[in-house]
């Protein structure tokens, strides 16, 4: 960091160094439309202050920011963010956590995406309100442990979504393609949590707390025992 400038009797200072910029810091910049406004987020000195600034000046305060923007952030190994350490396999945590995940990645993009993906695999909790909080939390965290941890976290998700491909699509006969049976495909995740909760005997909420990899296992299952029951009866009903 480097020395403080003083504006109007205020120390301002500049991270000039990835280990000096929070997460909330690197958001704020991102969403900045104006030098004075990049520099209010990042020093949390009233936006006002800045306005008034002559333009040599904002350059002068501008410039290590500048410089660090143009440099690459480095992903570290086993990144913790908050002191929770980083989740090695989340195959073993709820299945809710990845269906909010997925979701995550429709709608965002970018650092807001790392900042969401984060929340929800090291949040002690799987509610909306659990995750809204400790998103909060995340923005005071350093910016490269939260920027190694989102990175990270995606790949193993993008892992997950391959091996989510590899299961085999139902065989439908085309009297059930007739009868609509793909409109249950609007259902979406709903459709194959409400079939695991009937199969067991067990709440669509009790579904969502079991971990991914039984939740993957299942649909495995189920898939080899449809298709299974399919070829049996075409063996025993063989068409004329």
């Amino acid at each position: 960091m480097i020395s403080p400038i003083k504006i109007n009797g205020k120390p301002v200072f500049i991270p000039s160094d990835w280990s000096e910029l929070t997460f909330g810091q690197f958001l704020s910049i991102q969403k900045s439309q104006t030098d004075a406004e990049i520099l209010s987020g990042v020093t949390g000195i009233e936006l006002q202050l800045f306005e008034q600034v002559n333009s040599e000046l904002l350059s002068i305060l501008l410039q290590p920011l500048i410089e660090l923007m143009n440099e690459t952030p480095v992903v570290i190994d086993w990144p913790e963010v908050l002191g929770l350490p980083f989740p090695e396999k989340i195959g073993r945590k709820e299945f809710a956590r990845k269906v909010n995940c997925d979701a995550a990645m429709k709608k965002l993009k970018g650092m807001e995406l790392i900042g969401r993906v984060v929340s929800i695999y090291l949040c002690a909790g799987i509610q909306d309100k659990d995750i809204e909080n400790f998103e909060k939390k995340v923005l005071g965290e350093n910016f490269i442990c939260v920027f190694s941890a989102g990175q990270k976290l995606i790949e193993q998700l993008n892992k997950l979504n391959e091996s989510e491909k590899k299961i085999p699509s139902p065989n439908y006969r085309s009297e059930e393609i007739r009868a609509g049976i793909n409109d249950f495909k609007k259902y979406g995740v709903i459709s194959l949590v409400r079939g695991i909760a009937l199969k067991w005997g067990i709440s669509k909420d009790d579904v969502f707390k079991w971990s991914y990899n039984e939740v993957l296992l299942e649909l495995k299952i189920s898939a080899d025992e449809n298709n299974y029951q399919r070829k049996l009866s075409e063996i025993l009903n063989p068409k004329k």
